[in-house]
Order: C-alpha cells, then structure tokens, then sequence
C-alpha cells in the first residue's frame, strides 16, 4: 500500500511540476528524462515515456514521440521521430532498438549525419561506438532528401572520423547510375599525405607527368618527392625536408637534380634554410643557395603555374598568374644574434653572386660582418619628458667585385631624442645624431638632426612641420661627396569626417645640389564608406605634382561600387609623366545573375594612347564565370595577356576545397595539362 502511495506522489509531482528525473549507472554517468507521460512497471523495470521524450546518458541523446527504458539492463525501445546524437554523429529514423551500454543499437528506415558526410538506408546497425553497417543503402556529401549525387552499395561500413568502405558500389548523378565500382574506399579522417600531379604536355618537355608527394615524417618533419618525367628532357628528381619544432628551430632543406636528354646539359638546384633559438634571447639563422643557372626556377619549378582564381573580394586586380622565375642573383649568409631588448648585437657572413658572363659570379662577400644597436633608452627626464638615446656600431671586412679585394670599414652613431608637449595644441619631437665612418684611410663624420613640430589647432587638421640638417663635421681621405641638406617640410592632414581624410605634403631646401627647390606637391585623398546599403564603397585619389618642372608626375586613382550579392565595379587608372601620352586603365565588373549562385566577372586592362586617336593597347583581358551546385562548385575562365592566352576548367567538390581538378591551356605556347591537388 506504501509503494503505490509513493508511486502516485511521484506521478502527481512530475505532471505539476515536470521535472527532470535522474537515474545513476555504470561510469558515474546519470540517466535523464523528460516526457509528457511518465508510468514504471515495477514487474518488467521497464520507465514508459511518451510525447516529447528527451533522454541523456554521457554523451548520448535522444529525442522521440514514445520510448520504453529498462533499468536494469539499460536498453531503450524508441520509435515516432528518432533523433539519436552521440559524439561520432546523428542518427534518424522511425524506430530504433539501442542498448545504452554497449553503444549498440538497430535504427529502422534511417539516416545518419557526420557532416559533411550523410548517409542512409532501410537499417542501420550500430556495432559500439566505432562501428556502423549499412545494408543496401547510399552515402554522399549532398545533404538534399534527392542528393546531386550518390554512391550506393549493397553494403557500408562506417568507422566514425576514420573511413567508410563500400562493396558493390553504384555512383549516381542524381537518380542516374554513371559508374560501376567492385569496392571503394572513403577516408573520414584528416589526410595525412599530400599529392599534386600534373598530366600534359609542351612544345620544349613533350609529353610529362609531374608529381610532388609529401607526408609528415614525424609530429614536426614533413618530407616531399618531386618526380618529373618528360619525353623531351628525360627524368628529374627533387626531395624537400621540413622541419618546425615551435619556438626551438625549423627549417628546410630542398635539391633538385636532373640531365636533360636532349641537351646532355646537367642541371640542379640547391637550398638549405635554418632558424635555431638557442635560450631567450640567442638565435641564429642561416640560408645557402646553389644554382645551376638563372632559368632553373623558370623551366622546373613545380609551382609555376597559375594561381587560383581570386573572388571579387579578394586583392584589386589580383591576376593570379605567376611570370617566369629568373633568378639574376644567389644570396647567402649566416649569423648569429643576442637580443637583450635594450640592445641588440649581431655577427654574421654574406655573400651575393650575380649571373654574368653565363654563369654566377661572386659580386661581394662580407666576412664577418658585425653589428651592434641600442635601442631608444631613457636617459633623463625634463619636467616628465623623457629624453631618450640610441646608438649603432657596424664593422664589416668586405670584398667587392669592382675592386677585386677586402676592405675594412666600419661606422658608428649616437644620439638623442625624445617628445615635448609645448601645450594641449604642439606637440615638439627633436632628434639628433653624429655618425662616423671609417674605411682605410678615409675618414667622415657627419651630423644629422630632425626637429618635427605637430600642430592639432582643431580635431579636423593635423599640421606638421619637419626640418632636417644634414652637415659634414670633419673628413679626411677620398671619401664620396655627401649632399648636404637643410630641408623644411610639411604634412597637413584634413579630417572632413572619420572615414575621409586628404593629405597634402611637400619640402624646400636651402642647401646641396636641390638648393632653392621644391619637392613633389603630393596629395592623396582616401575614402571608407561605413555605409552597407551606400554604392559608393572606396575612393582612393594621390597626384604627384613637380613643382619645380610644373607637370604632374603622376596621378592614381581607384573607385569601388558595390551593391551588396548583387553587383560590383572596380576603376584604376594610372598616369606617370614618364608616358606621357599614355594612361594605364583596370576595369573590374561582377554581377550575381542568381544570388550566391551564379556570378559573372570580368576583369580588363589596357593601355590609351592619346597622341593617336581611338588607339588602345590590349594589356589583359579576364571573364570567370562562376556557378554554385550545392555540393559541388564549378568556374570557367579565359584570361588573355599580350603575348598569351589560357583557358581554365575547374570543378571543386565543396567537401574537398582544397582538392581541385582542372585542365590548363595555354594557347600561344602550345602548353596543356591536367592537374589535381590534395591540398
């Protein structure tokens, strides 16, 4: 009699007050439940629940129209609407057996979810947390009830974020089979590897297969194969290693090497890169270069190909077109620096060759090359302005080519600066400095100051007033004429609102060689719309103005319209007096023929000539068209340059954006091939 008193207090208080009810099991993990409709049979353990049911158990939850839960052996009957979630994904459908325990279950007529992979059938069998079977059912990345495509199969087996296989396979494109596979494979989990091939051929290689191969050798080494094989040139082999351990070292070591067939001619590339941080504040780097000659990059540089294809919001005018990599000098060096934050000390050896005569040649070499720097160090204060001082110590044996042996120079500076608030409107900012160099028996000392008054008279107008002394102290020796200087400049800076400011600067000295003349008038106007609705959304307008010749110099001027997933429009024209008949113009247009679906751009270059009329030079052309197929996204380009013109073909699988397969074409050079990547 007790017990169902009790039973029918506990009834009564969920139904007025609907509470949560706990349940305590294995693992310290708690069973909570809610539902319209709550009964217990004591006989069979078993909790009925119905409308609403929310179940939780660890990371398991579970929402229904009816479900029956025994609390011995903790297996739950659901069906109407089952929604299950677990860490690995959701699982659907009309009905489902699950034992809580053991993560065990069937689910009748249904789905399961681990985005952005979907898939489905008549039952799915879950066998423990990283096992799921798939009888006569379908997977895709295409979350739609009828996907774009598909790939079903007489079985499925899901290991949650490791890999799904499949038997028997049928690939659809929509409700029509395409392809027939005996079994296929699907990785789930990041991919470890990286592979890049390019199929093609070319008027100087022939016919060639290009593949670069990485994989992370160890948690901070990354290693990559190159293997190019031409008809053509014969076979060439590269290996790259990387390394990266954070805030200890990283560095690369990269060769390339191959004969070619047709010219018996050897050629290979070398680099070595290192940083290494020895303790707080030690560190040092180095960086050597070897090259067979100046075309190398150009002729077997795997990344020579053009860039992807940037969207409307990318960099203005971003053409995505690498040009050929001549590389006219080799730099190298190594060093050695202590970094104390007050200073900072150096000791290092360089070395530049310079291709001539068809080969690299030594241009200069600094060994060793020492360098030390104080940074801007309080000194003093004068009513609380500090007055700060710095200094720099450089001494280096160096050989040149023009003179065909070493020499030792060095030079050193010491200074003071510091910032005086004169009242609430000026602002005065002195700095002086003497700087000495020695080099054989030549001699300088030379004296430099720079005093810049600021002026804020309203919050609309910054003015400043520079002025810069430049003298020679002592010299002694065949030492180069120094300019001296003694130059006045001002800055004025106009505020009309906070998001359009105009600049104007310009300079006159009073010594040296420039005596008596002006520097460029130069003014810049700058404008940001903060308006998301406005048209109008960037101006940027700078004229460079000889005061002394009394001629424009140059003049700049870029303008964005732009009407939000609708359309935009993108003007740049330039002008410089070195050409001056002729203006340089880029026009970039996009429309959004369906909103976020479909978008046409077009970009243009060209070149007006004003002393022929109606003449214009063709510099670059560029029209994309872009389209959006849920799963899938697809672009056309043609993009035609002066001496050049290509075509681009991709199709990207949205799930994959960094795996894009696309045909190249370059018309004039007679040049195609076919190119994947994996990353």
């Amino acid at each position: 009699m007790k017990r169902k008193v009790y039973t029918a207090i506990f009834l009564m208080a969920f139904f007025i007050f609907r509470p949560g009810i706990n349940i305590y099991g294995e693992e310290n993990n708690v069973l909570h439940f809610r539902a319209d409709y709550v009964e217990y049979d004591e006989e069979s353990k078993n909790i009925y629940t119905r409308g609403n049911v929310k179940i939780n158990y660890g990371d398991v939850q579970l929402n229904c129209n009816e479900a029956a839960f025994n609390t011995e052996n903790r297996k739950i009957q659901a069906k109407g609407e089952v929604i299950l979630k677990d860490e690995r994904g959701t699982y659907s459908g009309e009905r489902m057996d699950y034992d809580l325990k053991t993560k065990e279950g069937l689910i009748e007529k249904a789905r399961f979810s681990s985005p952005p992979w979907f898939c489905g059938g008549p039952k799915i069998q879950k066998e423990g947390p990283e096992k799921i079977i798939i009888h006569r059912g379908f997977f895709s990345t295409c979350d739609l009830d009828s996907p774009h495509y598909s790939l079903h199969a007489r079985k499925i087996i899901i290991y949650p974020k490791k890999k799904i296989i499949a038997y028997n396979v049928l690939f659809y494109v929509g409700k029509v089979p395409i392809l027939y596979l005996p079994f296929y494979i699907q990785p789930l989990k990041k991919q470890k590897y990286k592979l890049d091939i390019r199929i093609g051929s070319n008027s100087e290689q022939g016919q060639f297969v290009k593949i670069k191969f990485g994989y992370p050798l160890s948690l901070y080494t990354y290693g990559k194969l190159y293997l190019d094989c031409m008809s053509n040139k014969g076979v060439g082999v590269g290996l790259e290693f990387d390394y990266d351990v954070p805030d200890k070292t990283k560095g690369s070591v990269y060769t390339y090497y191959i004969k070619e067939k047709d010219k018996q001619i050897e050629r290979w590339n070398n680099r070595v890169s290192h940083w290494q941080k020895f303790n707080q504040y030690l560190t040092g780097t180095a960086n050597v270069n070897f090259m067979s000659d100046r075309l190398f990059n150009d002729k077997y540089k795997f990344a020579n190909t053009p860039s992807e294809i940037s969207s409307s919001e990318g960099e203005f005018f971003n053409y995505g077109y690498n040009e050929a990599r001549v590389t006219e000098e080799l730099k190298s060096h190594v060093s050695l620096t202590l970094n104390k934050g007050v200073y900072q000390s150096t000791i290092a050896g360089k070395r530049k060759d310079q291709w001539e005569d068809d080969s690299f040649q030594k241009e200069y070499v600094y060994a060793p090359e020492f360098s030390f720097s104080l940074f801007p160090h309080k000194l003093i204060s004068i009513k609380n302005n500090p007055i700060y001082w710095f200094g720099s110590l450089n001494a280096q044996n160096h050989y040149t080519a023009v003179r065909g042996d070493y020499l030792f120079s060095s030079d050193g500076k010491f200074g003071l600066t510091g910032g005086f608030s004169l009242n609430k409107y000026m602002r005065l900012t002195p700095k002086v400095d003497f700087h000495q160099f020695l080099e054989e028996e030549s001699h300088q000392n030379q004296y430099n100051t720079k005093t810049n008054l600021r002026i804020r008279p309203v919050w609309w107008l910054d003015t400043d007033l520079t002025y810069n002394l430049k003298d020679i102290l002592y010299e002694k020796g065949d030492w180069p004429n120094l300019d001296p200087l003694s130059k006045l400049s001002t800055r004025n800076i106009f505020r009309f609102n906070p998001y359009m400011n105009f600049i104007v600067s310009t300079g006159y000295n009073f010594r040296g060689i420039r005596k008596g003349k002006m520097d460029n008038l130069i003014s810049e106007l700058q404008f940001v719309s903060p308006q998301e609705e406005g048209l109008l959304k960037r101006v940027y307008l700078k004229e460079i103005y000889n005061i002394d010749k009394g001629e424009n110099q140059s003049l700049q001027g870029e303008f964005l319209w732009e009407k939000n997933e609708r359309w935009y429009f993108k003007e740049r024209c330039n002008y410089v007096s070195s050409r001056p008949d002729m203006i340089d113009i880029n026009t970039g247009i996009g429309f959004w023929l369906i909103p976020k679906k479909l978008k046409l751009e077009g970009n243009f270059r060209y070149d007006f000539c004003f002393s022929v009329i109606n003449y214009s030079k063709p510099i670059e052309r560029e029209i994309i068209i872009w389209k959006d197929l849920h799963c899938w996204e697809g672009w056309i380009s043609w993009k035609k340059r002066t001496n050049e013109e290509e075509i681009w073909l991709m199709l990207n699988l949205k799930v994959f954006p960094s795996r894009k397969i696309g045909i190249h074409r370059n018309v004039e050079q007679k040049e195609w091939d076919f190119r994947t990547k994996s990353y």
